[in-house]
């Protein structure tokens, strides 16, 4: 069976005392007092992004432990998303959700179709998250986005489209954006409907 690659790793309190050579209770003090970024079960337990934890040792100067050696390797290949809306406003809290939800992603943002592709070529994200308001991404451009031979958008990459509001367009149209894209949303955005095609994404890469 293929190794699931994409796999988010995290860590307990327990576990990044251990690392580090403290006491439980520091560790969730450092928690508490927003050094160390976490996040909390719906059990009541804390648990950290590799990538958060290897922020916070470096910050420090703290020894990267040698079981922590791959992470760092994985934390410089971080995956990347953007994010296109002609609402700055919008795209402002988009990022900043997206950047909660995936704290060890980098996140790029644009308001027009000419950046959006320039970072397409330059940065090469995973995931692309465009909104219809960007008028100059048409459906003719989201196809072009996906040539075989990659001779313009290189790059292996999911397209999230979304629509502004819920609209009945011609059955062929839509039929022809499905093709164009991975997964259309509606505003306000559905974001465990993001989370579940990432991860879904990911357990196939």
């Amino acid at each position: 069976m293929k190794k699931k690659e994409g796999k988010i790793k995290t860590f307990s309190a327990l576990e990044i005392a251990n690392i580090c050579g403290v006491v439980n209770q520091t560790v969730i003090n450092w928690i508490k007092g927003g050094h160390l970024k976490a996040f909390v079960t719906p059990g009541g337990q804390y648990r950290i992004y590799s990538e958060c934890l290897i922020d916070f040792l470096q910050q420090r100067k703290m020894k990267i432990s040698e079981e922590l050696l791959p992470f760092v390797k994985e934390k410089r290949k971080a995956k990347k998303i953007l994010i296109a809306d002609s609402d700055k406003n919008y795209l402002q809290q988009l990022k900043e959700k997206m950047e909660q939800d995936y704290p060890d992603y980098d996140i790029f943002t644009s308001f027009n179709g000419f950046d959006t592709g320039v970072l397409v070529v330059i940065k090469k994200p995973e995931y692309i998250i465009v909104s219809e308001n960007i008028r100059d991404i048409t459906l003719e451009k989201l196809r072009e986005l996906f040539r075989e031979d990659k001779s313009i958008f290189p790059g292996n990459y999911k397209i999230i489209y979304v629509k502004d509001k819920e609209a009945n367009a011609p059955a062929e149209m839509a039929e022809d954006l499905s093709r164009a894209v991975d997964l259309i949303l509606t505003k306000p955005i559905d974001f465990s409907k993001i989370s579940a095609f990432i991860n879904s994404s990911l357990s196939i890469m």
